[in-house]
C-alpha cells in the first residue's frame, strides 16, 4: 500500500537496506512470525534456530510483535562502520494540540561479517544492542515521546543528566557514543540484555604473560568485549550503576529489570619494585563489589585508558576468589645469564585507570576514573561529577484519553481510505 502524506501525517523512517541483490541462502520463520533470513553460507539450517533462540534471550515485551526479520550478511555494513544497523518506522500524527507517535510493524535487524562469525557468541552484543534500539525506540514512542519531539523535555533528558553531558545530542554531526539513541541501546543492554553478550574475555597482566612465556605475543581485544567496555560511552554513568536509570525503563516499558545493584569497586596502589636503569613494578588493587545481600561480582577487569578517551587497553581479569590485584611496568627474565626487561607500553603521564566489575546477571558497574602518574607511583581518583537527582517514579497511564481516542479512530478511517485508493488503481 502506498504512503500518501496528508497534513497532518507524516512518517519517520529509517534507511532502506542496500543488500537487496544479495541472494538468500537460508530463512527460518519461527511460529510468531519473525524471520532469520540467511544470505550467507555459514549461516543455514539450525543455526539459523539459534539466531532466532538467542534473539528471544533479549528481555522482551509487546515491543517484539513488531519486529518482522533479522537479516544475516557477509561483508561490511554500507559505510564500514556499523556491525549490525536497525531500521524502522515511526509514524507521527498531530491532532486539536496532541501529538501522536508510534511504531508501525515490519522493523529489521541487519547484521554484517557474519561470513567471518561461526558461533552465536560472536554477534550476541551486537544482536542484544539492535534489539536494543528497536525495544527502547518503541517504548520512548509510547511513553516518553517527547524524546522524539523536543528530547530536551523528556523524562530521558533528566534521568541521563543531558543537562550536564552536553555533548549528548541527536542528529547528523554528533560523535555517535554522544548519540542519545545509542546510549538508550547501550542502556538496554546493561539492564534487558541477553548473557551470552556479557560472557567476559580473559585478559593478563606483564607478570601473567611471563609466566605464560607469551611475552613477544601480540594480544588485541575489542570494545565489544562486555568486561572491558560494557557501554561505547564510559564518560557517563553505567546504566545499573543508577538506581533512576533502572526506575526509567522499568517504568516506561512495564517490564521490571532482573537485575541487582553492586557497589562500587576502589582502586589503590600496593607495593612497587625498583628495578636498575629506573625500571619498576607497581602492584594496583581493587576492592570487592557486593549486592547488599553479600553477592560478589563474577569477574573484574582493570582498564587503562588515555586522558582524551582516544584509546583504551585492558590489563587484567580475575574472577571472584582470586586476588583483585594486577601488576604493570616491567618484568624482567634471565635469558642464557643476560637480564632481559619487558614494559608495558601504555604507562605515560596521563593514563587513566577504571576497574569494571560484571555481576552474576550481567550487571556492570565501574569505579571511575583514577589518574595514575606511573613514573612518580601516585593514584588520584578524579571519578564523575556528582549529579542531582532528578528523576521521580513516571506515571504510566493506561486509560486514553479523549485526544487519543479520536487520533486512532481518524487513523483507522484513514488506513480503510488508503486501501480503498490501492484497489480502486
Amino acid at each position: 500500500m502506498k504512503k500518501i502524506a496528508v497534513i497532518f501525517m507524516f512518517l519517520i523512517c529509517a534507511m532502506s537496506s542496500v543488500y537487496a541483490n544479495e541472494v538468500v541462502v537460508d530463512t527460518y520463520e519461527s511460529q510468531d512470525g519473525i524471520e532469520i533470513i540467511s544470505y550467507v553460507e555459514n549461516w543455514k539450517g539450525d543455526k539459523l534456530i539459534e539466531v532466532y533462540e538467542e534473539l528471544l534471550k533479549n528481555k522482551h515485551g509487546d515491543e517484539i510483535e513488531y519486529l518482522d526479520r533479522v537479516n544475516l550478511y557477509p561483508g561490511e555494513s554500507p559505510n564500514g562502520n556499523e556491525e549490525g544497523i536497525y531500521f524502522y518506522t515511526l509514524k507521527k500524527l498531530k491532532l486539536l494540540g496532541s501529538t501522536s507517535i508510534e511504531m508501525e510493524k515490519g522493523s529489521h535487524i541487519d547484521i554484517y561479517n557474519m561470513n567471518e562469525k561461526n558461533k552465536v557468541e560472536d554477534f550476541a552484543r551486537v544482536l542484544s544492542h539492535e534489539y536494543g534500539h528497536h525495544f527502547t525506540i518503541y517504548y520512548l514512542a509510547k511513553n516518553d515521546k517527547n524524546f522524539f519531539i523536543d528530547w530536551t523535555k523528556s523524562d530521558f533528558y533528566k534521568v541521563r543528566q543531558g543537562g550536564v553531558y552536553e555533548q549528548m545530542e541527536s542528529g547528523s554531526g554528533v560523535d555517535h557514543k554522544w548519540l542519545i539513541e545509542e546510549i538508550c541501546a547501550e542502556d538496554y543492554v546493561q539492564i534487558y540484555g541477553s548473557l551470552t553478550g556479557k560472557i567476559p574475555v580473559d585478559v593478563f597482566d606483564i607478570e601473567d604473560k611471563r609466566n605464560m612465556n607469551v611475552l613477544e605475543e601480540d594480544q588485541s581485544y575489542t570494545s565489544s568485549a562486555y568486561n572491558i567496555i560494557p557501554q561505547e560511552n564510559m564518560e557517563i554513568g553505567l546504566a545499573a550503576e543508577n538506581p533512576n536509570v533502572l526506575n526509567y525503563w522499568s517504568d516506561l516499558s512495564g517490564i521490571a529489570p532482573d537485575v541487582e545493584i553492586y557497589s562500587i569497586p576502589e582502586i589503590t596502589l600496593g607495593s612497587r619494585n625498583e628495578y636498575e636503569r629506573g625500571y619498576y613494578s607497581q602492584i594496583i588493587s581493587w576492592t570487592g563489589s557486593y549486592t547488599e545481600y553479600g553477592d560478589e561480582a563474577k569477574a573484574y577487569t582493570l582498564v587503562a585508558f588515555d586522558k582524551s578517551g582516544k584509546w583504551f587497553l585492558p590489563i587484567k581479569t580475575v574472577y571472584k576468589g582470586e586476588a583483585k590485584e594486577a601488576v604493570v611496568g616491567t618484568v624482567m627474565v634471565q635469558d642464557n645469564g643476560r637480564k632481559k626487561y619487558y614494559t608495558d607500553t601504555f604507562l605515560g603521564e596521563d593514563l587513566k585507570l577504571a576497574v569494571v566489575a560484571v555481576g552474576n546477571r550481567g550487571e556492570a558497574v565501574s569505579s571511575g576514573d583514577y589518574v595514575f602518574n606511573a613514573e612518580d607511583g601516585v593514584l588520584s581518583f578524579e571519578g564523575q561529577e556528582d549529579l542531582e537527582i532528578v528523576y521521580s517514579e513516571m506515571e504510566i497511564k493506561t486509560e486514553k484519553g479523549i485526544q487519543e481516542w479520536i487520533i486512532e479512530f481518524l487513523d483507522g478511517i484513514m488506513y480503510r481510505f488508503f486501501n480503498l485508493l490501492e484497489k480502486i488503481k
